[in-house]
């Protein structure tokens, strides 16, 4: 069934801004009422998604009147552009800041000349006072406020005796060697990861300005500036250092720009330790245990969710694995949120070597996601094997087996891959009767063996013998 633009991008609105969106399209006076009755009857079924199709839309505007499908589209396409404009408002509404610039670009373009003065000076005292919040945004909308005021003076200039030109140009050099510093550090970090090998055009007199003792005062500049080093320098364990500070006493960074930065420093540590300085987990550990504390995330990713997890429980890091795996498990897309808890509760009381409570969590949480399901037989297989009840390890490798045998999601490399671990753990749990040549045999079959889930644990578990 061909899926209707509109009832895709309500469902994808907060619900907490439906009810302006509302206001907004039906005091319109310029939409079709017939175009309020469908924005309203889709909004009251949005948690019923079987009543919004096309068939009952159309029988609720047009009673028994024959499906026009040129007709729905256009009165659909037609909603949507009425509820992005609605949106556009909303956004407006929520960003003090650009309410006052479009005011004073409103009363400066109706020869309102002294109200506009009024109001620039009102505005003026109010951002004076205000405590800022460093950001792109911020910087942009200095520079607009200035940029507003500069084109009223030159447009009327009997009306002051002054001008603001140098205030124009230093909010624009501060805008444009931000902008141009964060696209020179994104530059640089994406030829590390691919092939792309451009730079913005004069990076160089970019990073001079930002070192310029003026435009190093601002918080964000400097930041950015570090990043550009840690990024460059050959030797830059100083400056990792030094941003691990910043960040922490570091306060009015907006969010969205803090979490750039963060994710700078956990590529970073990946790129150290893929380069074998294991000191470098600490490192991640640090910058993860920062992060949660200074960004307020609404919704969590599991891949980030997971990775934060597993480097809490290798640094054995188990109070703060535990107060994470259920305070932000919360804040994961609610259709994991359960699974994804369970999981990783069991995970850290295998730490804990509370292998009890493993197998009691994992037979009690059922899902059908496949990666869920690998992983959860794994671990299952672990705890087994270290609470030696061979017997039921050798039940829970068959059942293992047929599940991958019969999966028809798994491809073949992911097949192969987990009847290499299976066959493994059989090879595993009789390697105590093997002679020492056997052993190292085993050894080098298990290091060949590439993409063997768990490989690190049944090396340390064949150290044993």
């Amino acid at each position: 069934m061909q899926s209707i633009k509109v009832i895709e991008l309500l469902n994808k609105i907060p619900r907490n801004d439906i009810e302006r969106l509302s206001e907004i399209v039906n005091i319109s006076k310029k939409l079709k009422n017939e175009l309020k009755i469908l924005y309203n009857e889709i909004v009251k079924n949005l948690d019923k998604p079987s009543k919004n199709n096309k068939k009952n839309l159309w029988k609720l505007l047009y009673g028994n009147l024959e499906l026009n499908d040129n007709h729905f589209r256009k009165l659909c396409f037609e909603l949507l552009q009425k509820v992005e404009s609605a949106l556009a408002i909303i956004q407006l509404e929520n960003n003090d800041h650009a309410l006052m610039l479009q005011m004073l670009q409103y009363l400066s373009s109706s020869n309102a000349y002294d109200f506009y003065e009024d109001k620039w000076k009102k505005i003026k005292n109010i951002l004076q006072q205000e405590e800022i919040l460093f950001s792109s945004q911020q910087l942009l909308f200095d520079y607009s406020f200035e940029l507003t005021q500069y084109e009223f003076l030159t447009q009327n200039p009997s009306k002051s005796k002054t001008n603001n030109i140098s205030k124009t140009s230093e909010s624009l050099d501060s805008y444009y060697v931000l902008q141009k510093l964060k696209l020179l550090c994104h530059a640089i970090n994406e030829a590390n990861f691919t092939n792309y090998k451009d730079r913005p055009a004069f990076y160089e007199i970019i990073v001079k300005m930002a070192e310029s003792a003026e435009l190093n005062k601002n918080p964000l500049i400097d930041m950015y500036l570090h990043i550009y080093y840690l990024l460059t320098k050959s030797d830059s364990d100083e400056v990792f250092i030094s941003i691990k500070k910043k960040l922490k006493v570091l306060a009015f960074i907006e969010e969205s720009e803090l979490r750039i930065i963060f994710q700078y420093l956990i590529n970073y540590c990946i790129v150290e330790l893929n380069k074998g300085k294991n000191n470098f987990e600490s490192e991640l550990f640090e910058i993860y245990k920062t992060y949660v504390q200074k960004i307020q995330d609404k919704t969590f990713s599991q891949f980030r969710y997971k990775n934060i997890v597993n480097i809490s429980l290798k640094q054995k890091q188990y109070e703060f694995a535990t107060y994470f795996i259920e305070e932000f498990g919360r804040k994961l897309p609610k259709e994991h949120q359960q699974t994804s808890i369970a999981f990783n509760k069991a995970k850290l009381q295998y730490e804990l070597k509370n292998y009890n409570f493993v197998i009691e969590i994992l037979q009690n949480v059922k899902n059908d996601d496949l990666t869920f399901n690998l992983s959860s037989k794994v671990l299952l297989v672990k705890t087994f094997y270290e609470k030696k009840e061979f017997q039921f390890l050798e039940s829970s490798l068959e059942s293992f087996r047929i599940f991958v045998l019969r999966n028809k999601e798994m491809n073949t490399a992911s097949k192969k891959i987990h009847q290499d671990f299976i066959k493994i753990i059989h090879k595993l749990m009789k390697i105590e009767f093997a002679s020492d040549k056997e052993i190292e045999t085993f050894k080098s079959k298990i290091n060949n063996t590439e993409n063997l889930p768990d490989k690190a644990w049944i090396l340390e578990k064949l150290e044993a013998f």
